[in-house]
């Protein structure tokens, strides 16, 4: 029986982490996945192919699939997504301990029969990053980081994209998310857009390109999309400031 008030053990060799969340959840687990680098030799993660060059420039990092995984051992796998689909991979996968979590009793008892966990924990709502990954840390005996940090993705092309010579700050501003709650009001835009022309700094419109028109502004603009995340990441690297609502793009920029 595992004794959550102990450590699995002090130094893992070779660990699987599942991850296929959306780029917030993605991002927001580097809590977790850095403090895990520190205790193990090297890390395989499977997630959405849009992230490789995010974890490309992740030191002790290997983006794999889960083809890849099946063939190969691990000492320790962590399932941080807990999906229906993850619970198949993790099925398959060899691992001497496996933790994830489930999200009713009955989820528990089929993990249990199939081997799928060899720790499991009832997940909670993702309301708050550090808590979400909280059991995950304590059953490897890491302590979460506070914020979510990658190392930066800078593409020298990037800085000849915009000319912002005399202007600051440099302020991006997030028009869009892929949930319509979550999206700043048009007019709220064009509010902040005038106030930060009005203290001479320059604005940079960031999302969907439609939506961007919108607003009736001739901004720079970076349309994300998840294949673009290199060049994303760049450009939020050379900004000030960003302001947008609760999206991938927001912990992308405080990562």
């Amino acid at each position: 029986m595992f004794d959550r008030r102990r450590k699995i053990n002090e130094k893992f060799g070779k660990v699987l982490i599942i991850n296929t969340g959306r780029l917030g959840d993605f991002v927001s687990s580097f809590v977790f996945i850095n403090p895990v680098k520190n205790v193990s030799d090297c890390i395989d993660i499977i997630c959405k192919k849009a992230y490789k060059g995010i974890v490309d420039n992740e030191q002790d990092l290997r983006m794999t699939t889960a083809e890849e995984a099946v063939q190969a051992e691990y000492d320790l796998l962590l399932d941080l997504t807990s999906t229906s689909n993850t619970r198949a991979i993790s099925t398959k996968v060899k691992a001497r301990t496996k933790i994830g979590s489930y999200r009713t009793v009955i989820h528990k008892i089929r993990s249990y029969l199939l081997g799928t966990y060899s720790y499991s924990f009832k997940s909670k709502p993702f309301n708050n990053i550090v808590k979400y990954y909280l059991p995950f840390a304590e059953a490897v005996g890491v302590k979460c980081d506070e914020a979510p940090v990658l190392r930066s993705l800078l593409d020298p092309q990037i800085g000849a994209l915009f000319d912002f010579e005399g202007r600051s700050p440099v302020i991006g501003v997030h028009v869009s998310g892929t949930d319509p709650v979550r999206q700043l009001p048009l007019g709220l835009v064009r509010e902040i857009i005038a106030y930060i022309d009005s203290i001479g700094g320059a604005s940079v419109l960031i999302g969907d390109r439609e939506r961007a028109i919108e607003t009736g502004l001739e901004l720079p603009s970076v349309y994300y999309r998840e294949e673009s995340i290199t060049e994303l990441v760049a450009t939020l690297s050379q900004l000030d400031y960003v302001i947008g609502p609760d999206s991938g793009v927001l912990h992308l920029a405080v990562a």
